[in-house]
């Protein structure tokens, strides 16, 4: 999730692509050397513009205005891309918080039933007792069935 997180803001984060066409300190020195006179026109009040100042205005406006609304814009996606994985990250946190809890609590249950676990028994075939039985009752029959068909070979002969 931390990775995820981490790509979701390197790719909101590369810079706005019109943020190279907009120098904010040339921007401001421009705006600091414009000349304005108030003036009144036909009953109208007003303000006159040099022509060279008039057209950076007009420049401003239309172009650089318009390209800084656009960067604003794109953050406000990026920001909202960036509170939706912030928002992600947390509820996954809390995801993670509740399934240790439970781990936990499983953890506690089985340590508490440990002591009162026994172990199986072994199968009736796996029986020491009954090993040592059934290889006395084996050794027992192959001992007398091997003297009983000896005894009846000798008297065959």
């Amino acid at each position: 999730m931390k990775s995820l997180l981490v790509s979701i803001i390197c790719a909101f984060s590369t810079p706005a692509f019109a943020a190279d066409q907009l120098d904010r300190t040339e921007i401001n020195r421009s705006l600091s050397q414009i000349k304005s006179i108030s003036l009144k026109h036909q009953g109208q009040d007003g303000v006159w513009f040099p022509r060279q100042d008039a057209e950076f205005l007009l420049d401003l406006v239309s172009t650089k205005l318009k390209l800084s609304l656009d960067i604003i814009d794109n953050q406000n996606t990026q920001i909202d891309a960036l509170k939706s994985a912030v928002e992600g990250y947390k509820q996954s946190n809390k995801s993670y918080l509740e399934l240790a809890e439970l781990n936990r609590k499983m953890f506690d249950t089985a340590m508490q039933h440990i002591p009162n676990l026994n172990p199986p028994e072994p199968s009736w075939y796996e029986n020491t007792k009954a090993t040592f039985i059934y290889g006395l009752v084996v050794g027992g029959v192959v001992v007398f069935g091997t003297t009983y068909l000896a005894t009846k070979a000798l008297e065959n002969k």
